[in-house]
């Protein structure tokens, strides 16, 4: 069983996925302000999407910046006091199962790319507007960072 959650400003998903093409219905909760009541939850509601089954892995997408290593939340505008948190490292040791932990902006761009209206397609952009602003360039299947224009 695998476990995906997707971390919103405001609401929180979480759903269980017995192969990578077809997930279970999520649990959706309002996203804990606070990383210790929102660590309770997302352990919580991973266990209740496996039903009883070992859990192999984990993916969460984030609305923040990660550390390049991708285990920690380095800064959620939205979500303050999750600043800092190991969330990959924390969620591992209470699940005992591995945890990709990824900006949720770029999974979105990822699964259009591969699965979504981008499917195909060499290069596409993914922007979201909804309680931020991000976006994510993909070319041939893989992420790249977006690039300023001068000036800015």
């Amino acid at each position: 069983m695998y476990v995906v959650a997707d971390v919103g400003g405001t609401k929180t998903r979480v759903a269980g996925a017995l192969d990578h093409a077809e997930l279970a219905e999520p649990a959706i909760a309002e996203t804990p302000s606070d990383y210790r009541d929102a660590l309770e939850f997302l352990c919580a509601a991973a266990s209740k999407a496996a039903a009883g089954a070992r859990i192999r892995g984990v993916a969460i997408g984030v609305p923040g910046v990660l550390s390049r290593d991708k285990r920690i939340l380095v800064n959620a505008a939205n979500l303050p006091k999750w600043n800092g948190a190991a969330l990959a490292d924390d969620i591992e040791a209470r699940l005992g199962a591995p945890v990709l932990l990824e900006n949720d902006t770029a999974l979105v761009g990822l699964g259009e790319a591969s699965v979504g209206a981008g499917k195909g397609s060499a290069i596409l952009a993914y922007v979201t507007i909804s309680t931020g602003v991000n976006g994510v360039r993909i070319v041939d299947g893989r992420e790249l960072p977006l690039r300023r224009a001068r000036g800015y």
